[in-house]
C-alpha cells in the first residue's frame, strides 16, 4: 500500500486509544489520507518524519512589571492540561507552582496560552487566594489537570513544609476559574479549606503524584528512607476540606537508615493507569554509602464496594493496597545499578488495566561500567508491573557521560498520545539536568524524543526509538558552573499535537513544557521554562482547506 513519506500503515486496535480528536482535526486527517495514500486510523510516524524543536520561552523577564511580586522560585513544578479563562481558546494552559521568597509560601502562576510561538501569564497578586500556603515549602509536585474532560479547570498540587522537624505534607486543589476578591475576571486560585489537609507529618523529597478523574495517589519518602503511599478523593468543586479524604498509608519499602530519606536525591514517582489502578516506582534496596536502586509496585484504590470501582464515587477515605508482586531492578545482576534519578509515565490510554497497559520507566545511574547515565524501558506484558532483566531490551539514551550521571542529576519526562486516534503511537520526551565540573560551557539541560510503537506480538506500545540521537540542549541562560547546581526540573504535556499546518508553524505530535531552577541568588535567570515541539515534516492541507487563523491572545484579567 502506498504511504506518505515518514508514515506507514498498520492495523488499528480500536480499544488502544482514548477519543481525543476534534472534528476539524479528523477532517484534516481524512483529507491528507485521501491525498497522500495512507489509511485513516492506521498512522505510524517514522522517527525521520519528526523534528524536535524548541518552542516559546517563559522566564523571569516574562514577568515584566509583576516581577517584584515573586522571587526565589525554589521547588518549582509545572503542570498542564488545564482550560484557561477563555474556554474557546484551543491553546494549552499550564500552571507553575513554586516557593515564593516574596511571600514566604507557595505561589502558582497560570501560563495561558502555553503555546508553540508565545506564552502569556496571568499574575496572581500575592493574597490569601493566590498563595497556596503561607509556610515555606519544598518537594512541590504540580500534577496539572485531572484525567478526562469533565472539569478541565481543576488541578492538584502536593508539597511538604520546609521546616526541620515539621515536614508536614499537604495537597491543595487549584482552579483556573476563581474570581478573586475585588476582581470580576476569572483567574487561578485555591479552593477548599484555609489550611490544606495534611496527609503525613514527616514527608521528604519531591512528592510523587498521579491523578485520575477524581482521585489521586501520592507517594513520599520518610526520614529513614522508607516509602509510603496514600490514595485520596478530590472534590474538584469545593476543594480539599479535611484530612479524611486520604486513605491509610501503604508501605512500599522498609527502613534504610537514619536520615537516608531526608538526604535522598532520588524520589518516588507514580502513574495512573485508571481510576482504580496506579503504578509507583521508588528508591529501594538502600546500601549505605552508595544509595538506592529502583523498585516498582502496582497499587489498587478501592472506594466502597470494590466491585463498583472508584469512578464516580465521592466517598472520602478510600482504601489503597498493593496488588501483585514488587519488581526490583536490584534483583537482576545485569541491571543492578545505583539510581540517581527516576521518571515514570503512562504510555497506554487511560483506563487500560490489563496486561496491555504500558508505562515508561527512565533511570539515571552512575555513568560508569554497565550503568549508563540514562536508560528507559516499557514494562513487560505481565499482570504485575515488571521490566525486562535483559539490558538489551532497554533503550540507552546517554552512555557513560559523567556530565549526566551520578549524584546531583535531575530527570523529568512526559508522554503525548498524539494528535488524534489515527496515530497508533505515543510520543515521549525525557530531559536530564546536571551542572558539574565537566559542564562549564553548557547549561546542562539535555532532552531526547522517543516514539513508542506497537510491537508485533500484542500491539503493546513497547518499541522505543530515539527521534534525536544526540538530544537537544534547551533552556540557555543558566549559570554553567560547578558551583551552581540545578535543584529543580519539571516537565508536562502541554498539548498532544496539532494537525493544522502553516508555512511558519507545521503540525506536531506533541508539545511539552520543561521548567528548571537553579538556587543562586546572583543568577540573572533563577528559573526558565521552554516548550519542546515534536514537529511533523508533512505537507500543508490540500488546496481549498486553508488553515484556521491563530486565536487572539487572551487579555490579562
Amino acid at each position: 500500500r502506498p504511504s506518505s513519506p515518514g508514515l506507514s500503515a498498520k492495523k488499528c486496535s480500536s480499544t488502544a486509544f482514548a477519543s481525543r480528536m476534534a472534528p476539524a482535526n479528523a477532517l484534516v486527517v481524512a483529507l491528507l489520507a485521501s491525498l497522500f495514500g495512507f489509511t485513516v486510523g492506521e498512522i505510524i510516524v517514522e522517527t525521520s518524519a519528526i523534528t524536535v524543536q524548541p518552542a516559546a520561552k517563559f522566564n523571569v523577564a516574562s514577568l515584566t512589571s509583576s516581577e517584584s511580586l515573586f522571587s526565589d522560585f525554589f521547588s518549582l513544578s509545572v503542570g498542564c492540561g488545564l482550560s484557561g479563562p477563555q474556554p474557546t481558546d484551543p491553546l494549552p494552559t499550564c500552571t507553575l507552582c513554586f516557593q515564593n521568597g516574596e511571600g514566604d509560601g507557595m505561589s502558582c502562576l497560570m501560563v495561558s496560552p502555553a503555546g508553540y510561538g508565545q506564552m502569556a501569564f496571568y499574575p496572581n497578586t500575592p493574597n490569601e487566594a493566590a498563595m497556596f500556603t503561607t509556610n515555606a515549602v519544598a518537594g512541590v509536585n504540580n500534577a496539572g489537570a485531572f484525567e478526562g474532560d469533565v472539569d478541565p479547570e481543576a488541578g492538584l498540587v502536593c508539597f511538604h513544609r520546609e521546616k526541620a522537624g515539621k515536614e508536614k505534607a499537604r495537597c491543595a486543589l487549584m482552579r483556573t476559574d476563581v474570581i478573586h476578591s475585588g476582581q470580576t475576571a476569572q483567574s487561578l486560585g485555591k479552593v477548599g479549606a484555609d489550611t490544606n489537609p495534611m496527609y503525613r507529618n514527616g514527608a521528604f523529597g519531591v512528592q510523587g503524584l498521579a491523578l485520575s478523574e477524581s482521585h489521586a495517589v501520592v507517594c513520599y519518602l520518610l526520614q529513614n528512607g522508607a516509602v509510603e503511599c496514600k490514595g485520596m478523593y478530590a472534590d474538584k468543586v469545593n476543594g480539599l476540606t479535611d484530612s479524611n479524604i486520604y486513605s491509610a498509608a501503604v508501605s512500599l519499602s522498609t527502613t534504610a537508615e537514619a536520615d537516608a530519606g531526608k538526604n535522598a536525591q532520588v524520589y518516588p514517582v507514580v502513574a495512573a493507569l485508571s481510576e482504580d489502578i496506579y503504578v509507583a516506582c521508588f528508591p529501594d534496596n538502600y546500601v549505605s554509602g552508595s544509595g538506592f536502586t529502583v523498585s516498582c509496585q502496582k497499587l489498587k484504590l478501592s472506594c466502597g464496594d470494590p466491585a463498583d470501582g472508584c469512578l464516580g464515587n465521592t466517598d472520602n477515605s478510600p482504601t489503597l493496597a498493593t496488588e501483585g508482586s514488587k519488581w526490583s531492578m536490584g534483583d537482576s545482576t545485569d541491571l543492578n545499578c545505583r539510581a540517581h534519578g527516576i521518571t515514570l509515565e503512562r504510555v497506554s490510554a487511560f483506563d487500560v488495566e490489563d496486561s496491555t497497559a504500558s508505562v515508561l520507566l527512565c533511570v539515571s545511574s552512575t555513568a560508569t561500567g554497565t550503568c549508563p547515565a540514562l536508560r528507559c524501558a516499557v514494562n513487560s506484558n505481565d499482570p504485575d508491573i515488571s521490566f525486562s532483566e535483559d539490558p538489551n531490551d532497554w533503550k540507552d539514551l546517554i552512555g557513560n557521560d559523567a556530565r549526566f550521571g551520578g549524584a546531583g542529576v535531575l530527570l523529568a519526562a512526559a508522554v503525548s498520545e498524539g494528535p488524534s486516534d489515527d496515530y497508533l503511537q505515543s510520543f515521549a520526551g525525557v530531559c536530564t539536568a546536571k551542572v558539574d565540573s565537566t559542564s562549564v560551557d553548557t547549561p546542562g539541560v539535555l532532552c531526547f524524543g522517543m516514539t513508542l510503537s506497537p510491537n508485533d506480538s500484542d500491539d503493546r506500545l513497547s518499541v522505543i526509538d530515539k527521534i534525536n540521537n544526540d538530544g537537544i540542549e534547551i533552556l540557555d541562560g543558566f549559570e554553567a558552573t560547578s558551583a551552581v547546581a540545578f535543584d529543580g526540573l519539571s516537565m508536562a504535556t502541554a498539548s498532544t499535537g496539532r494537525l493544522t499546518f502553516t508555512a511558519s508553524m507545521p503540525g506536531s505530535v506533541a508539545l511539552f513544557m520543561i521548567c528548571a531552577h537553579q538556587e543562586n541568588e546572583q543568577a540573572t535567570q533563577p528559573f526558565g521554562c521552554e516548550g519542546l515541539s515534536f514537529e511533523l515534516n508533512a505537507p500543508p492541507p490540500p488546496p481549498g482547506f486553508p488553515p484556521s487563523p491563530p486565536p487572539p491572545s487572551p487579555s490579562p484579567p
